[in-house]
């Protein structure tokens, strides 16, 4: 692979300031997030860093590489280049002195959701956390962090959700979008995922398949938090967790379809937290607490407000 054709995966990213043109390719940036991009199973196209981050040892970014294509025969080049020349290239200022090129996995729509979960259902422990309409992509990676973090399962986001693949949400997550499986309902034609109804009816199917849905709310006839997981409002140890867009919340007919609502009390006249926040506490929550109660794999309905 020539080096120019290494450097196009890189030009211009300003202006392609979240996808890059070809919108299977993904773009990874800090030393970090491309070291778990080399380590992932991932393919990787191209690699650009400043001299330091390619030789100091130790975990040079020259020792990675070679590590990779050792195990990896599908070749990439890397390209070593001043700051200046890297901030020519994409046209901003690449802080971090480190950006990778790779290849997101086409097998993450709703079809190979439930291939996945046909082969994994009978698992203790499985988890899900849905998102229902997230919009912003730096909440995104933040969530998809906090998930791959506490051991979440598979991730699952509805049709109009923004992409995990995005420059920023990449950056965010710091890689650990490479480490747990995303899910974009819709994206391949599945029967459930399409249309604004779409997360709705997937979690409906979750449901017939043994797993519990719990969708987060603000309304009445809620479960607090605190109480999931006690005798009277056991959890299961298989269970999703539906988290809504940043303003509007959970859908109605999402909410409807979940067989519990829960609720996080807040004090001091503050109604709710921001979104990656709630994640964070509802997750470690449900991870602590699953299986308790009395709760079993899973239940069609249970608790307060079961839909």
């Amino acid at each position: 692979m020539e080096a120019t054709s290494t450097l196009s995966y890189f030009l211009d990213l300003q202006r392609n300031s979240e996808r890059h043109a070809d919108s299977s390719i993904f773009i990874a940036e800090s030393v970090e997030t491309v070291r778990t991009l080399l380590r992932s199973p991932l393919e990787v196209r191209a690699v650009m860093c400043k001299p330091s981050i390619w030789s100091s040892p130790p975990g040079s970014m020259r020792a990675e590489c070679v590590a990779r294509r050792s195990r990896d025969d599908r070749g990439f080049n890397a390209v070593v280049a001043e700051l200046g020349v890297m901030k020519d290239v994409a046209g901003y200022s690449i802080s971090r002195g480190c950006i990778a090129a790779g290849v997101a996995p086409g097998d993450r729509g709703e079809r190979d959701f439930w291939r996945m979960w046909e082969g994994r259902k009978k698992e203790e422990g499985f988890r899900v956390v849905a998102m229902d309409k997230i919009s912003d992509t730096s909440n995104l990676g933040s969530i998809i962090r906090t998930c791959a973090g506490f051991g979440i399962s598979a991730i699952v986001l509805s049709s109009d959700s923004c992409s995990a693949w995005y420059r920023r949400c990449v950056r965010v997550s710091m890689g650990a979008v490479f480490r747990i499986p995303v899910y974009r309902l819709g994206d391949d034609g599945g029967d459930e995922g399409g249309g604004e109804d779409g997360l709705g009816r997937w979690v409906e199917k979750w449901r017939a398949g043994g797993g519990e849905a719990w969708g987060t709310s603000l309304g009445s006839g809620c479960v607090e938090i605190s109480q999931v997981g006690s005798p009277p409002v056991p959890l299961g140890s298989s269970w999703c967790l539906v988290l809504g867009n940043e303003g509007a919340g959970v859908r109605p007919s999402v909410l409807e379809a979940c067989s519990n609502k829960v609720r996080i009390d807040m004090k001091n006249g503050v109604d709710s937290m921001s979104v990656q926040n709630a994640a964070a506490v509802a997750v470690h929550w449900f991870v602590t607490h699953e299986g308790e109660g009395g709760g079993g794999r899973g239940r069609e309905e249970g608790g307060e407000g079961g839909g």
